[in-house]
């Protein structure tokens, strides 16, 4: 399993390719279709498996209607409590840069992961609930079932050395609090690949992040 980072969404927000043995896993599709075959030698748009989104804030789905054009029959998945996020400018944020863009995209419940993924021979997928950021955002946990490694895709909710916003429409701080306790849970050595900025680990942030 391989995590490629492509930072170039707008706020700089990371978009992440999963490349594993059995195709590919988009994690918030930000970047333009354009781009991603330039940086990933090999790069298939048949052989991706999901698009996976974190939470509904325009920054991580800036390019989503691009993908989900090119993309026939790939489910894009996150969870439902944030859809109603997608159509409403002041609630995904993308009021807040004059564009007030509603972001008409189809998308299926975190539910369906275990049906995607629950007989794949090479990774198995699960969201984890991590609200606080938003009430519907999720961490994709991903593992490596030949090597055993886990990974953490954690949106807005931990970045290195911080946490989310929590005073977006839909944020809680105290829901957002309880959600560092899940990421507590995992072993140190665990990598987590956040929303923004660079890629961590648990033991650092508990380490170095005060909200830990």
């Amino acid at each position: 399993m391989q995590i490629i980072t492509i930072p170039y969404g707008p706020l700089s927000s990371n978009m992440f390719i999963i490349s594993y043995d059995g195709g590919f896993i988009i994690v918030d599709p930000s970047v333009d279709p354009g781009t991603v075959s330039g940086v990933i030698e090999g790069f298939e748009l048949s052989r991706v498996r999901a698009v996976l989104i974190t939470h509904g804030h325009f920054d991580h789905i800036y390019r989503a209607r691009a993908w989900q054009d090119l993309l026939s029959g790939v489910p894009f998945i996150m969870s439902d409590t944030d859809r109603a996020l997608l159509t409403d400018g002041d609630y995904n944020c993308s009021s807040m840069t004059g564009e007030d863009e509603p972001y008409d995209i189809d998308t299926r419940d975190v539910s369906m992961l275990s049906e995607l993924f629950g007989d794949d021979p090479y990774i198995n997928v699960r969201a984890v609930p991590t609200p606080g950021h938003t009430s519907g955002s999720v961490t994709f946990e991903v593992t490596d079932r030949g090597s055993g490694e886990t990974v953490l895709f954690s949106g807005d909710t931990v970045f290195m050395g911080s946490v989310g916003r929590t005073d977006f429409p839909t944020g809680n701080l105290s829901e957002m609090m309880e959600s560092i306790g899940i990421f507590k849970g995992y072993p140190v050595k665990t990598a987590i690949y956040p929303g923004h900025g660079p890629a961590t680990n648990v033991g650092t942030e508990i380490k170095i992040n005060p909200y830990f």
